[in-house]
This record gives C-alpha cells, sequence and structure tokens, in this order.
C-alpha cells in the first residue's frame, strides 16, 4: 500500500502552525519587512519616517516592526507564509503602522 507523501506532510504542515500560534497566544503575530532594536534612536528614527509626533511610539522591546502583514496561522494563501521576518509582537501604535514589543518567531 503507498501513501501519498502530501497526505501525511499537510497535517504536519498544519500543526507546526498552531504550535507557533500557541507561543504567541494574545499577540499579534506578524510578518514585518523591517526589524529594529528598541530604543529612543530608532523610536525616534521610525516616528520621523511615519511623520507621527516624538514621543508617540513607545520603546518596548526587544524589536520594534514596521511594514507588517498578519499571519493566519493554519490559514492558506498569503496569510500563512512569511517571506520576511515572522513577529510575536505585543501590540500595534501609529495606527497599526508599527508593532512594539516584538520578537523574532520562527514559522
Amino acid at each position: 500500500m503507498f501513501i501519498r507523501a502530501s497526505a501525511v506532510l499537510l497535517p504536519v504542515l498544519a500543526l507546526s502552525s498552531l504550535v507557533v500560534a500557541d507561543s504567541c497566544t494574545n499577540k499579534y503575530l506578524e510578518c514585518c519587512a523591517n526589524t529594529y532594536q528598541a530604543n529612543s534612536a530608532n523610536a525616534n528614527y521610525l516616528e520621523g519616517v511615519y511623520g507621527l509626533a516624538p514621543g508617540s511610539i513607545p520603546v518596548q522591546g526587544p524589536y520594534l516592526a514596521s511594514s507588517c502583514t498578519a499571519i493566519t496561522p493554519g490559514g492558506t494563501g498569503s496569510a500563512s507564509t512569511c517571506t520576511h521576518q515572522a513577529q510575536c509582537c505585543e501590540k500595534p501604535a501609529a495606527n497599526g503602522q508599527i508593532f512594539i514589543g516584538c520578537d523574532n518567531i520562527n514559522i
């Protein structure tokens, strides 16, 4: 009896996405093109880039992230994959243009 590889691999891939989601519970799972060390110099830089008032981005780390899109664990299509760095972030700032309190995460 032969088993198709996709019959075995697809459930494994789906479960690995759920493990990532569990490690980022009650946070934002994002795919971010840009990440920055969370410090005041980088917060000031991002405020300038996005035309925000000084002090509007809280410095909460270890990373700040921008140019992010949501990742849907176990989903399909572009929302389930990340070609940049996946981040697990505490919260969005600046109307969702920037995420703060981010950590790198493997998906």
